[in-house]
């Protein structure tokens, strides 16, 4: 079994429409944090704004800790839908939601184990900072 956290932070620049995502993981058994970031436009997802940011970093992050063989994940946030989504709180009742609701099923009849905790956004929490300045390089802000 591999253990890793992670920050995840998403953001939006309304000059392209293009939301965008960063953060990092940090495995627990000494390898060394693996960055991510990325951004992209999408004609439904973009309507969420910093929101499709959010959700498309925390997807990035499980991907690229699947990828790693991570099977034990927490997940650092700031926007309580990354949390909610996941676990059936809040309802999907948009594209984005549902494929996120998805996603985290499949990963976690997988074998993943996905935990999350909230951190307060723009709090100096170090993680957070960074994922969120790497979100905003993303888009161009």
């Amino acid at each position: 079994m591999s253990r890793a956290e992670a920050w995840v932070d998403g953001s939006y620049n309304p000059l392209t429409a293009e939301y965008g995502w960063g953060g990092f993981i940090r495995f627990d058994d000494g390898r060394k944090e693996l960055y991510f970031s990325g951004h992209e436009f999408h004609d439904i997802y973009s309507q969420m704004r910093n929101v499709a940011g959010e959700v498309q970093g925390a997807i990035a992050c499980i991907k690229l800790a699947k990828k790693h063989k991570v099977t034990d994940l927490l997940i650092h946030y700031d926007y309580m839908g990354i949390e909610m989504w996941a676990n059936n709180m809040w309802i999907a009742n948009k594209s984005l939601t549902r494929d996120y609701q998805n996603f985290i099923a499949k990963m976690r009849s997988s074998g993943m184990n996905i935990e999350f905790d909230k951190v307060r956004g723009h709090s100096g929490e170090s993680g957070n900072e960074l994922a969120d300045s790497m979100a905003r390089d993303a888009v161009g802000l």
